[in-house]
């Protein structure tokens, strides 16, 4: 039975009157500010980190309050239903996802060597070594689809515009974003955004998540004299 709205505004106020919530706020509002008045200052990797952090802290704050409402029993059983509501969300984005993936795609005889390569170097990373498909598309591709087995795929556009040793590189740096887990944190993420009771409001900065993961990678490819900028230019012109 939901409280009388006197009572529950009551609450929230003592809520947010909370020192950990006072505390978590002041938090977000200086990274925040920090980044509207010195944004011209910081470079591109800590303005993604404070927009990442800032958009994370507003879930945790949001999935906060909505549990103290819950515990003090003013909207029963909402806590659950959240819970229960990311935990599907986890599970069936790694469950359907490699399925809907080989679903929408024409497939295409993969390259044995490549294969070969990816099983030398996966074993080389300590990891477990991906399924290879290639799949018709022009367009130039690459990409990682993790789920109960990881999935590669290349698409016939970037393999005919690339030489064996760049589809090499290709296949290794994708190789390193299953080595650093970088799946795993953005399905974590979407499944915070699917259990906090607004969670329509909160963006999933997957994009920014990308873009510092991938600068992170390119400079363990570039340790090894592997410029990947390169081999982006030649797919599409100019480095991405």
């Amino acid at each position: 039975m939901f409280e009388t709205p006197a009572c529950l505004q009551s609450c929230i106020y003592a809520t947010i009157m909370s020192p950990l919530f006072l505390f978590s706020g002041g938090v977000l509002i200086i990274m925040l500010l920090s980044y509207y008045f010195f944004q011209h200052r910081l470079s591109q990797k800590a303005k993604l980190q404070i927009k990442v952090l800032s958009i994370s802290l507003t879930a945790i704050l949001i999935v906060g309050v909505t549990a103290y409402l819950s515990n003090m029993g003013h909207i029963p059983g909402l806590l659950n239903m959240e819970l229960f509501a990311g935990a599907a969300a986890y599970v069936l984005s790694y469950l359907l996802a490699p399925v809907i993936m080989g679903l929408s795609l024409k497939k295409q005889p993969t390259s044995k060597a490549i294969q070969k390569f990816a099983d030398a170097e996966s074993k080389r990373l300590g990891i477990m070594t991906p399924k290879l498909v290639a799949y018709k598309d022009d367009k130039p591709a690459a990409f990682m689809v993790s789920g109960l087995k990881k999935t590669m795929y290349l698409s016939s556009g970037l393999i005919s515009r690339l030489t064996k040793a760049e589809t090499e590189n290709v296949v290794l740096h994708e190789l390193y974003h299953i080595r650093h887990g970088g799946f795993n944190f953005k399905r974590l993420f979407m499944a915070i955004k699917s259990f906090t009771v607004i969670g329509f409001l909160v963006p999933v900065p997957l994009e920014e998540f990308d873009e510092i993961e991938e600068a992170k990678l390119d400079k363990i490819m570039l340790k090894q004299g592997i410029d990947m900028d390169t081999v982006r230019e030649k797919l599409w012109g100019k480095a991405q």
